[in-house]
């Protein structure tokens, strides 16, 4: 006599067990995606996409390479305040604001979807 729901029970069980690993193995690659030391003189600053989203990036009004969705890109850049302006490739949803870019230092945006405003980004900034 076969026992489906305890042999279900412990595929369940495995099978949470490895997405649990494989969650916390990538969590711990993701700490190397912001190795980048900035050049002599400048400073970085990070986009990190943690949407779905293909994103466009303007730098003070100037269109920049985009992050893809799930990715992180990079800009050195001269000490300084920048307005920096992220908007999805495929609809309406956006952010803006001006942001401090450090010498030496690594601004990181973490950009996630807004809960309370579908046509806006919720970005967290912080500096490494």
């Amino acid at each position: 006599m076969l026992h489906v729901p305890g042999q279900f029970a412990r595929a369940a069980v495995a099978a949470c067990g490895l997405a649990l690993a494989a969650f916390l193995l990538a969590g711990c690659e993701g700490e190397d995606q912001f190795d980048h030391k900035p050049p002599p003189g400048k400073g970085t600053l990070y986009i990190d996409n943690r949407t779905a989203d293909d994103l466009n990036v303007y730098i003070d009004g100037v269109r920049v390479s985009g992050v893809g969705d799930g990715d992180t890109r990079f800009y050195d850049l001269d000490p300084g305040k920048y307005r920096v302006v992220i908007d999805d490739k495929h609809s309406d949803r956006n952010f803006r604001d001006d942001e401090d870019v450090l010498v030496g230092r690594r601004t990181i945006l973490e950009v996630s979807l807004d809960l309370d405003d579908i046509y806006a980004y919720d970005v967290f900034v912080y500096f490494d």
